[in-house]
Formats: C-alpha cells, sequence, structure tokens
C-alpha cells in the first residue's frame, strides 16, 4: 500500500488536492461575488474596509457559510501540509516541527482573525472566550499576517520542492 510506503508523499498530494478543491471554490463560489473577482486576501495590503465590503458580498450572497467551510477545510490542508513538512526532515524532527509550526502558526492566526473579522457576515458569533486569541496579536493587521503566511508557505515549499527534486535526479 502506497501509503504505509510513503506517506510523505501521500500527505503532499493530498494537501495539494485539498488545496486545489479549496482554490476553486473560492475562485468560483466566492471570488466571482467581488468587484474585482479576487479575494481580498490576494490583494497585497488588503485593509479592513475591503474586509467589510467582502463581508457585505458574502451576506447578501448567502454564501457565509460556505466561506466558512472553506476556512475549516483550509484546516484538513494545514495539517496535511504540516504532515509533509515534518516527514521532509526524517533526521531532524525537531527542526521540522519548528519551521512547519511557524508557518502554520501564522496560517492560524489568519483564520482566526478572518473569522471574527467576518463572523456577522457568516451568520454566526464567535464564543466570547475565543475572541481573546486575536488580541494576542497586539492588533497586527490580518493582512501583515497574510504576506508572512504567503511567504513563509512559498519559502518552506519551494525549498523542500528544489531540496526533493535534486534527490530524485542522482
Amino acid at each position: 500500500m502506497i501509503l504505509r510506503r510513503k506517506p510523505r508523499l501521500c500527505a503532499g498530494l493530498v494537501a495539494l488536492a485539498v488545496f486545489a478543491a479549496m482554490s476553486v471554490l473560492l475562485h468560483c463560489k466566492i471570488a466571482t461575488l467581488t468587484d474585482v473577482h479576487f479575494l481580498p486576501q490576494v490583494s497585497w495590503g488588503y485593509d479592513e474596509a475591503a474586509l467589510t465590503q467582502f463581508g457585505r458580498v458574502l451576506s447578501e450572497a448567502g454564501r457565509g457559510g460556505l466561506y466558512r467551510n472553506i476556512l475549516r477545510l483550509d484546516l484538513v490542508f494545514m495539517g496535511l501540509w504540516g504532515f509533509w513538512v515534518v516527514r521532509g526532515f526524517p533526521a531532524q524532527r525537531t527542526l521540522g516541527l519548528a519551521v512547519a509550526g511557524a508557518v502554520l502558526a501564522f496560517d492560524l492566526a489568519e483564520n482566526v482573525l478572518l473569522q471574527e473579522a467576518l463572523d456577522w457576515a457568516m451568520g454566526r458569533s464567535l464564543p466570547s472566550d475565543m475572541a481573546a486569541y486575536p488580541q494576542l496579536l497586539g492588533g497586527v493587521s490580518i493582512s501583515v499576517i497574510t504576506q508572512i503566511k504567503i511567504v513563509l508557505y512559498t519559502l518552506v515549499t519551494g525549498a523542500l520542492l528544489v531540496r526533493d527534486f535534486r534527490q530524485w535526479r542522482r
């Protein structure tokens, strides 16, 4: 069974499939609702006004629940991607955990902040005890968290793929 022999490969492929599914849903079902056909998070340096407008669009179209479910699906992607990264450091598990943990912390923080900012558009409220978590970020803009996340995902994924490609060529 390929899952037992190549768990990292399987995790990477399934993470890619989940990422593709999220991208299709976001592009076809959510981004098309906006004036520019892009999510606010895709534009570098978006602000609260862009999120508020995005929330209005989600609310008016009744797609807040779908967006919330996509954020949940992102958790599956994060877990698979994190497993892929950790398995990419077989002799240095602590380094793999640290690298994956750092990137995933930014992605999770972004998701929590987006959930909090757009909660009204998704038709529900967060429990009051969850609202304390975003305050730990010291008022940092969601846009900065998104930018850091994108850069980290790109660097880590790219570096591991380049390294793996070099190893496969040998």
